[in-house]
């Protein structure tokens, strides 16, 4: 059996100077998730991971109890759930920093932005929260999801010594891509 490889990791350096806000398109609404939003984002991760898995249980046993996830964002669009980011702290691994976790857009939504919109609702909570930076993890296939987090100003960091030659690999598909 192959192990799996190391996550990609991406870095903001700090929370100065954040994108604003664009005006939402109608019918259009970003707020905090809550409890009874468990099916939706279960069906918004189910779609975008590709993975059945997603349960409104398994949401709320990673998100919204998980004492680590501190917000969690979702995006409706005519009241369905279409996108969601979450806010993590995980001080012994990060410390200072902010955590974007299982963020998603519903397979039948993407390309609208959306997922951006909850991102930058992460990145204003790691604000409240007093971060000085944030991070995240992905994988090499999550393309349009690396492409936006870099748009927001993460970029690559290179913690194992396989990610020099992944990243690059990456950055050449990007590049090949526009």
């Amino acid at each position: 059996m192959t192990a799996k490889p190391p996550k990609l990791i991406m870095r903001r350096k700090d929370l100065a100077e954040l994108p604003d806000f664009p005006t939402l398109p109608v019918g259009t609404r970003l707020r905090r998730a809550d409890f009874p939003d468990a099916p939706g984002l279960a069906r918004v991760l189910a779609s975008a991971f590709a993975d059945e898995r997603w349960t409104p249980g398994l949401v709320h046993r990673l998100l919204l109890d998980a004492p680590d996830v501190v917000a969690v964002f979702v995006v409706e669009v005519d009241g369905v759930a279409c996108a969601t980011a979450s806010a993590r702290l995980l001080p012994e691994r990060f410390p200072h920093c902010g955590y974007v976790h299982w963020v998603g857009t519903h397979a039948g939504a993407a390309g609208r932005g959306l997922a951006r919109l909850a991102n930058l609702a992460v990145l204003h909570e790691f604000v409240r929260q007093r971060c000085t930076a944030v991070v995240l993890e992905t994988d090499d296939v999550r393309l349009a999801a690396i492409r936006m987090y870099h748009g927001l100003g993460f970029r690559p960091e290179m913690t194992e010594p396989c990610h020099p030659a992944r990243w690059e690999a990456v950055l050449a598909q990007l590049e090949s891509a526009r």
